[in-house]
């Protein structure tokens, strides 16, 4: 963890890839994501209509779920990390306090998903926020994406932070065509200045996703939350 420019806590990958910023706090306006990656996963919370519960699968800092604490408290959010000790790591050093809605789990993501697909539980959102390489490199199965999808509930939506460019390249194609081989409509929000972008994956048709109802929620949230949702609505959805 690192204290930049005397206004940002950082944890970042690796001591020598400084600008590879894993989570970020702008202690001047700590209810607002600083990241860009993350104020697009954010985004989902304009494109579904009505979530009732969230999962995150990784923690970092905390930046998305808390996002969804300060903003959605009658949510119900589980959160999932391999590593139980980040949840201590991020409500000592970035401001994340689980609410009364908050369950936080200590156990590895492949092996959540399977127990959670097995017994039935469903999920509005899901957002897949884990390194890359992983233990098993994870990721880079279609099962595990079949899980993702059987998680699901109807209409939900999927969200998972990809790298792209340089040695990530071949597994973001992977991820994408396993995207494509199980949900009925896959689109991207893309980020300015990194290789990162947000993957989505619903059955909801695209003129669903993207309509009058979802842009009347974006300008309302824009509103609430700080993060300008009705120019992500209008610039930064690719569909695949």
């Amino acid at each position: 963890m690192l204290l930049r420019d005397g206004i940002f806590k950082d944890i970042q990958f690796t001591k020598k890839n400084a600008t590879g910023v894993q989570s970020r706090l702008n202690l001047s306006s700590p209810n607002i994501p600083e990241l860009e990656y993350i104020q697009k996963m954010c985004f989902m919370s304009a494109l579904h209509p009505s979530p009732k519960k969230v999962l995150f699968l990784g923690m970092g800092g905390g930046s998305l779920p808390k996002f969804w604490i300060d903003n959605f408290p009658e949510v119900q959010k589980t959160i999932v990390d391999l590593r139980p000790l980040m949840f201590q790591v991020a409500q000592e050093h970035f401001e994340f306090m689980p609410d009364a809605n908050t369950r936080l789990v200590g156990e590895d993501a492949n092996k959540f998903l399977q127990k959670a697909n097995k017994a039935g539980e469903k999920y509005d959102i899901i957002y897949v926020d884990i390194y890359m390489e992983g233990p098993a490199d994870i990721q880079n199965n279609q099962y595990f994406w079949n899980d993702v999808k059987g998680c699901l509930a109807v209409g939900g939506i999927s969200c998972s932070n990809i790298w792209d460019g340089g040695e990530h390249a071949i597994k973001a194609g992977n991820i994408t065509k396993y995207h494509k081989n199980i949900f009925g409509n896959v689109f991207k929000l893309t980020n300015q200045g990194t290789y990162q972008y947000a993957l989505c994956g619903t059955d909801t048709p695209s003129d669903e996703v993207v309509s009058l109802e979802s842009g009347i929620r974006a300008i309302e949230l824009t509103g609430k939350t700080n993060l300008n949702f009705t120019k992500m609505m209008q610039s930064s959805i690719r569909q695949l």
